[in-house]
């Protein structure tokens, strides 16, 4: 899934942005703090720029499991939902906003636009088609208003 257009500025700027953060860290001898589970996976990872986060904490913190080393760990999540709800409160909507409702929306605004419900599950990960088909509820507000092609094959 290509990322829209729109966003690609904003994008490469915080990748600048972290490249920067990132030879800074380095620099002063800080590296990367990565759970434990992942810890065991990636070797020499503390000082690899591929493993800085895309949205890093802007604040250093000492790694709980390894006395001395202090780092930076990803962006809190709870930063990422009051960005959101204050974003949504400033649109006006009415409705609770936090970030999962962005894939709910976004895989109802494909469906509608007439993207195949198992071209959405492979977007969305999704092993099991039951588990894509929850959105196919907000389908049946379409059928309504979908052209007959042989509308379309008599210029009607």
């Amino acid at each position: 899934m290509p990322l829209p257009k729109s966003l690609v500025p904003a994008l490469r700027q915080q990748v600048t942005y972290v490249e920067n953060l990132y030879l800074d860290d380095v620099d002063k001898g800080y590296g990367v703090i990565l759970p434990e589970a992942l810890k065991r996976k990636a070797r020499n990872y503390q000082f690899d720029m591929g493993w800085y986060f895309l949205f890093s904490s802007p604040v250093l913190t000492e790694d709980v499991y390894s006395e001395g080393i202090i780092g930076r760990f990803h962006l809190h999540e709870s930063v990422v939902q009051r960005a959101l709800r204050q974003a949504g409160k400033d649109a006006g909507i009415l409705k609770r906003v936090y970030p999962h409702i962005l894939r709910h929306s976004f895989s109802t605004h494909l469906l509608m636009s007439g993207t195949d419900i198992r071209t959405l599950q492979m977007i969305l990960g999704h092993s099991d088609i039951q588990t894509t088909q929850v959105y196919l509820h907000l389908a049946d507000l379409t059928v309504s208003k979908t052209a007959s092609p042989l509308d379309a094959l008599l210029g009607d």
